[in-house]
């Protein structure tokens, strides 16, 4: 199912100024501290992210099947 526009939200002047200020604080701080990454190193970082969000799911459903066996959360 398509997602619609179930809020509308304007902005004024100010808080548009403000928005950018604030971006532009964030971006000094990460100045520096931040690299770029070639578009093979960025499928490389999701295929690890995917490999990790499934390891947490997995995770998850061992610990559900322990707290009902063992009465524990944890593994």
């Amino acid at each position: 199912m398509a997602l619609e526009n179930l809020i509308s939200v304007e902005f004024t002047n100010a808080e548009l100024t403000k928005l950018d200020d604030a971006i532009s604080m964030i971006e000094s701080v990460l100045l520096g501290k931040t690299i770029n990454l070639t578009p093979e190193q960025r499928q490389h970082c999701r295929a690890e992210q995917t490999l990790c969000e499934q390891s947490q799911r997995l995770y998850g459903a061992v610990s559900a099947v322990c707290s009902t066996v063992f009465g524990q959360g944890r593994v």
